[in-house]
């Protein structure tokens, strides 16, 4: 690749690598890019929210040149790489060099919008713009983009899979996707529908969603989409898809199942202001009532349709009375929860519901994946009759760490858990070493990855029973995962059981998670009583993933991200509470199962002794902790950090969150804010089967659904609404400067990235994606905001230079203080900006 200084070829002289394969020629409609030059990994990326790259940093300064074979590129350690040409498979394939990228060129006698098709890849730049990527080359990425007339470059990350771009032209499209062809080029996808299943007898008010393609120049209006089953038609207004885009769309259909086993038809049809564009059948398969099946629901994280799968509980005459429990089984990486749940035969005594993550990578049961699971044990609790005391907890392989995870995190939801060849955390399991404890940059990226931390929370699995299984000779996840676990438990647990599956592999076919032992095991513990619990050892690290156990809830912490402790007890008969608090800055108790006729209460927390009147009417005692020293207060603001809005860029990316883009700028600026937009709502809806709607800020009125959370793309000088949304944030971004409080940092080549409370509600945030100038703005594509267990402080700023010298190129980050300030105990500036002072 050309550098500054390099002595690449101009565009126009590369016509050498540029031929195309043409299929029906003359008048092509499908344009197949060969052949492909590869380079080998440009630097080194984990799960972490700083990563070295240097084709990127090229990218990001504005010294991209196109390739050359022979053109070379120094890595950020110093050796030198080259590109070369890569040799396609018979099938016109090219496997690039993990980590690396792949790069064609194609050259087109005409301007205008084509979609592309390609797997196998983690991102790409179309024409410079960044795009979605197919990294676990599941073949259902398409792209819509604008063709240039001329040269046109793909330039590929490569991901887990061969490569071969093809460029479908819109009379193409048009004629292969719209049952209504039209000049105006859009369609329903076919290839990643959310879909229920139906069962017999059942009237359902169901939940689906589907892909629609706008393959325009123009924003695609008006859009709406039938859905018409043999119950009647049901309109769904839809709004607007951006140009050049696509977007997963929700949608409600009404349909009562027959008694047959068969299947119905769901009929869509996608409307743009009343013009029919296209018309598909997707077919809902009835089930009986205790066959395995489909389920669907609204997520709140952004709107989104979500599937589980359910493998009923099947009534048997000899069986106990008690109604059946609920076990949430979580699955292994590239598994389907449909094909998880299809695992366990049936058993009386238990409902086996299978969340899916999102997606089967998805979120490794972490953040995004573990409030999956936790929605879908809400819908799955409200459809099938269970005992709310028999809840437990079990998953294999990614879905054994998330067994771990979700154990650990929320404790007091489960009777027993039962991990089966499950690993522990991001670092024991094959990844890279934390960041530093240093004081500085990398002691706040350190905390930010905390929640993710299992052995931080290893106290909490002594609320329940512990069956722990693994094959001794696992070549996927090694035994040694177990045997940390296994360790841990030894020094403090007291309900164990811990099996080695002799010569086992990873997978030993279903009875690997459906084994009888387990089950025994998890059948025979239940939750306690909520009122017989006296006494409450606790651990979060994050109180918005969670605050509460039984009747302590930690409202607020100290230090962010670090881990906050509370052990108390209650004495029901004297009406005390006694015990010790670590890390915690707020504290709320619910008193309400104490003795009606105490007035009068006494609590001991950390040896200070307190007296508080019975509350009134919430039954909530409040308590706040300043230098050490204990409080009574009132019920806390709203307006300040806790359970309801917390710590964490990425957080900012729930509650029915939408993009919006500013426009205010230059066309360049906007193009870019747009773009940055796009890439996001892509990348969540592959990874996490999402639906983040983007706009532009002219069609956003920040008056609407004030407690929908937003992201900002844009700064204070190309975002309408900055002042409205984020004017009054102690970090501001503009053109060529940003400020952090009262200090002001110039430069045109900073990307930032925060969160905020959005103004007038109490629940919703604003995120912000800003640059203080063209390399700013393009240093934030490729930042991992969705990838699982990269930790993401409340703000967080860089450098292009980063990108060749890692966490020397952080500007500052840090966590705000309770009430949204800059805290100076929470932050560190760079070790450069500290060095130039």
């Amino acid at each position: 690749m050309g550098q500054e200084g390099s002595d690449s070829m101009p565009l126009i002289n590369l016509l050498a690598i540029g031929l195309l394969s043409v299929l029906n020629d003359p008048s092509p409609t499908t344009i197949v890019p060969e052949p492909a030059l590869g380079i080998e990994s440009t630097g080194s990326r984990w799960r972490r929210p700083v990563h070295t790259d240097a084709l990127e940093s090229a990218i990001v300064n504005g010294t991209w040149r196109a390739p050359t074979e022979g053109t070379t590129l120094q890595h950020p350690d110093g050796t030198t790489l080259t590109w070369k040409i890569l040799e396609p498979d018979d099938k016109g394939r090219v496997t690039g060099p993990r980590g690396g990228y792949v790069y064609y060129r194609f050259e087109s006698d005409q301007a205008g919008p084509a979609l592309l098709e390609s797997r196998g890849h983690s991102l790409c730049y179309i024409n410079g713009q960044p795009r979605g990527g197919d990294v676990y080359n599941r073949g259902t990425l398409r792209l819509p983009f604008m063709m240039k007339q001329g040269t046109n470059e793909f330039l590929f990350r490569s991901g887990r899979g061969p490569i071969r771009p093809v460029v479908h032209l819109p009379e193409a499209v048009a004629e292969a996707e719209m049952s209504h062809p039209a000049e105006q080029v859009a369609f329903i996808g076919t290839n990643d529908p959310t879909l229920p299943d139906l069962v017999q007898g059942e009237a359902l008010e169901g939940h689906a969603a589907v892909l629609i393609y706008n393959i325009n120049e123009e924003p695609l209006r008006g859009v709406e989409i039938q859905a018409r089953t043999p119950n009647g038609l049901i309109a769904n207004s839809i709004g607007t898809i951006q140009p050049l885009s696509f977007l997963k769309v929700p949608l409600d259909f009404s349909c009562t199942a027959p008694e047959t086993l068969d299947k119905v038809p769901l009929r869509l049809t996608l409307l743009s202001n009343g013009t029919v564009l296209d018309e598909q059948e997707f077919q809902l398969v009835v089930k009986a009532p205790d066959d395995l099946h489909r389920r669907t629901f609204v997520s709140k994280i952004d709107g989104s349709v979500q599937y589980y799968a359910v493998r009923p509980a099947v009534p048997d005459e000899e069986a106990d009375e008690l109604k059946p429990g609920i076990a949430l089984s979580l699955h292994g990486a590239s598994v389907e929860a449909r094909g998880q749940a299809a695992c366990y035969r049936p058993r009386s005594w238990v409902h086996v519901v299978a969340p899916t993550n999102r997606r089967p990578f998805g979120f490794d049961w972490e953040h995004w994946g573990r409030r999956d699971a936790m929605e879908v044990l809400a819908d799955a609790s409200s459809r099938y009759a269970n005992d709310p005391s028999r809840r437990w907890l079990t998953g294999h392989s990614m879905g054994g760490h998330g067994t771990w995870q979700l154990g650990a995190t929320l404790p007091d939801q489960w009777a027993a858990i039962a991990p089966s060849a499950g690993w522990v955390s991001f670092w024991t399991y094959g990844g890279p070493e934390r960041y530093a404890r240093d004081g500085g940059v990398e002691e706040i990226l350190h905390r930010a990855a905390n929640p993710s931390e299992t052995l931080l929370m290893k106290d909490n699995l002594d609320d329940y029973g512990i069956y722990i299984l693994h094959g001794d000779a696992d070549n996927n996840v090694p035994v040694e995962q177990a045997r940390i676990m296994r360790g841990e438990l030894a020094d403090f647990h007291g309900d164990w059981t811990y099996y080695e599956r002799p010569g086992a592999g990873h997978w030993w076919g279903n009875q690997c998670m459906d084994w009888p032992p387990l089950f025994e095991f998890i059948k025979q513990r239940t939750l306690p009583d909520p009122e017989t619990i006296d006494e409450i050892d606790f651990t979060t690290v994050d109180p918005r993933a969670s605050a509460t156990s039984s009747w302590a809830t930690i409202e607020a912490q100290d230090s962010c991200l670090e881990p906050s402790q509370v052990s108390i007890n209650r004495d029901r008969a004297e009406g005390m509470i006694t015990g010790t608090t670590r890390n915690v800055r707020r504290l709320s108790l619910d008193v309400s199962h104490l003795p009606v006729e105490l007035q009068e209460i006494t609590l001991e927390l950390d040896g200070q002794t307190l007296s508080a009147d019975r509350p009134s009417s919430s039954n909530m005692i409040h308590l706040s902790n300043a230098d050490g020293q204990w409080s009574l207060t009132e019920k806390p603001s709203l307006d300040l950090k806790g359970p309801h809005r917390g710590s964490g860029f990425r957080d900012a990316f729930n509650n029915n969150v939408i993009l919006v883009y500013g426009t205010a700028g230059s066309d360049e600026e906007t193009a870019r804010n747009a773009a940055q937009a796009r890439l996001d709502s892509e990348r969540f809806w592959y990874r996490g089967n999402g639906h983040l709607p983007f706009v532009p800020d002219s069609e956003f009125d920040p008056k609407a659904d004030p407690d929908r959370n937003v992201i900002v793309y844009g700064n204070a000088d190309t975002h309408t609404h900055w002042n409205t949304l984020v004017g009054s944030s102690p970090l501001q971004i503009e053109r060529g400067s940003l400020k952090i409080g009262s200090r002001s940092i110039e430069g045109d080549d900073m990307a930032a990235v925060f969160i905020r409370p959005r103004p007038h509600s109490d629940v919703a945030s604003v995120g912000v994606v800003a640059g203080t100038g063209p390399s700013g703005d393009r240093l934030s594509d490729q930042m991992p905001f969705f990838f699982a267990g990269v930790g993401w402080p409340d703000w967080f700023i860089l450098q292009p230079d980063a990108l060749m010298n890692g966490t020397d190129g952080v500007v500052a980050t840090g966590f705000f203080d309770d009430d949204w300030s800059i805290d100076l105990e929470q932050m560190s500036f760079g070790r450069r900006l500290i060095e130039s002072e």
